[in-house]
């Protein structure tokens, strides 16, 4: 069974790792101090809708793959994002 350590700063990784070093605590810090007043959005599978990533960016590109369909690609953040259906919208 897998022992997950929780750090003070809340930071969570698996303890076979060992403990990450003050310079990559320090950049995890900085990262998310600067995510804290991005809106955050979700990127869907374009091929079976699965969701795949949960983005703050509005520009740059991602590699991903599905874990239900298997897609696997490089995507835009520019175009691709969670839309509501052509029913819920009001125009």
């Amino acid at each position: 069974m897998e022992e997950i350590v929780v750090m003070e700063d809340d930071f969570e990784y698996d303890h076979r790792f060992g403990p990450p070093g003050e310079d990559v605590l320090e950049k995890l810090e900085l990262s998310r101090q600067e995510a804290l007043g991005l809106e955050r959005r979700i990127i869907n599978c374009p091929i079976c809708g699965f969701r795949i990533l949960s983005a703050s960016a509005r520009e740059g590109i991602v590699e991903v793959k599905c874990r239900r369909c298997k897609f696997h690609a490089p995507i835009s953040l520019r175009y691709f994002r969670r839309q509501k259906p052509l029913s819920h919208r009001w125009w």
